[in-house]
C-alpha cells in the first residue's frame, strides 16, 4: 500500500499525516494516461486551468474507470490543490457501478485527507470511517481516521477511539515489519491524540520517537513543538518550529504559532521547490 505514503500537509494524511498517507505520485501516475503527466507539470508551474484540461482528457479516455479518478484526486492532493482533490474524489465515488473496496475506501481516503488539508477535520471524519468500513484490517486506514478524530477533538470519547484505533494501527504495523515512516506516521498519530487528551507526559514520548523517525516530516515537528510549548519548553518549541518551516515554508499554522513566541521577526523564507 505505498500510494498511502503522502505527507499529510499535501496530506496527507496524512496523511497526513501523513497528515500523514499516499505514495509518490510519481509511482502513482505509472500507468496512467499521459494527460495526467502533463498535467502534474502544469500544476507544478501553477496553470491550475491547463492542468484540469489535462486531467480532463486523461479522464475521457477511461471515463468509467473509478481508478482514474482516484489517481486524479491524489495527484490534485500530492500538488497543494485539496479543493480540486476532492471534487475527483467525488465523482469517482459518484460513479455507476461498483469498484474493488480498494479502489472504493482509496477515493473515501483522498477525500477525507483533502478535506483535512481544507481544515476540516470534522468533515473527514466521516470520509475516513466511510473507508476503513470498506478496509477494517487496514492499519493506514486506522491512523488516518485516529487523526481526523484527533485533530477534530470533539469529545473525550473521540479522542479515546483515537487512541484505540492508532493503537492498533500500531500493533499491525509491528507485526507487518512496517518501515521507519509508518511507525513515524503512527507514532505521531497517538501523540497528538494523547496532546489533545492533555496527557502531555505520553504524548511527548510519542511525538518525540516519531520526530526521530520521520525528522523531515513538517507535520510531526509542529506536533512536537506544541508539546514542548505546553511544557513550557518554549526555546525548544521554537527550534521545532523552525525546522518545520524550513523544510515547509509555506506552513502557516507553524508560522502563526512561530510569530506569537519567537521574540524577533520571524523571516519569510521561499518555498524550495
Amino acid at each position: 500500500m505505498t500510494w498511502l505514503r503522502l505527507h499529510r500537509a499535501a496530506t496527507i494524511v496524512c496523511i497526513l499525516l501523513s497528515l500523514v498517507g499516499c505514495g509518490r505520485v510519481e509511482e502513482m501516475m505509472r500507468g496512467r494516461p499521459d494527460e495526467f503527466v502533463a498535467a502534474q507539470e502544469q500544476m507544478r508551474r501553477g496553470d491550475v486551468q491547463a492542468a484540469s484540461k489535462s486531467l480532463e482528457a486523461g479522464i475521457a479516455i477511461r471515463p468509467k474507470d473509478h481508478a482514474v479518478y482516484a489517481a486524479a484526486a491524489q495527484l490534485c492532493l500530492a500538488e497543494g490543490r485539496p479543493e480540486i482533490a476532492i471534487k475527483y474524489a467525488e465523482r469517482g465515488l459518484g460513479l455507476s457501478g461498483k469498484p474493488s473496496a480498494d479502489i472504493q475506501a482509496r477515493l473515501h481516503s483522498l477525500k477525507g485527507m483533502a478535506l483535512l488539508e481544507l481544515g476540516d477535520a470534522k468533515g473527514s471524519i466521516a470520509s475516513h470511517r466511510a473507508a476503513l468500513e470498506l478496509m477494517p484490517d487496514e492499519p493506514h486506514y486506522m491512523n488516518n481516521l485516529a487523526y481526523a478524530l484527533a485533530e477534530a477533538a470533539e469529545s473525550d470519547a473521540a479522542l479515546a477511539e483515537s487512541e484505540r484505533l492508532v493503537n492498533e494501527a500500531i500493533e499491525r504495523a509491528v507485526v507487518a515489519q512496517a518501515g521507519a515512516e509508518t511507525l513515524g506516521v503512527f507514532l505521531d498519530t497517538l501523540g497528538w491524540a494523547q496532546f489533545r487528551s492533555g496527557d502531555l507526559r505520553r504524548a511527548s514520548v510519542n511525538l518525540t520517537q516519531a520526530a526521530d523517525l520521520v525528522p523531515d516530516e513538517p507535520e510531526v515537528l509542529f506536533h512536537l513543538a506544541s508539546v514542548r510549548l505546553a511544557e513550557g519548553r518554549r526555546d525548544d518549541a521554537v527550534i521545532w518550529l523552525k525546522r518545520a518551516l524550513k523544510l515547509r515554508p509555506a506552513m502557516a499554522k507553524a508560522r502563526r504559532l512561530l510569530e506569537e513566541i519567537s521574540p524577533r521577526p520571524v523571516p519569510r523564507l521561499q518555498s524550495p521547490r
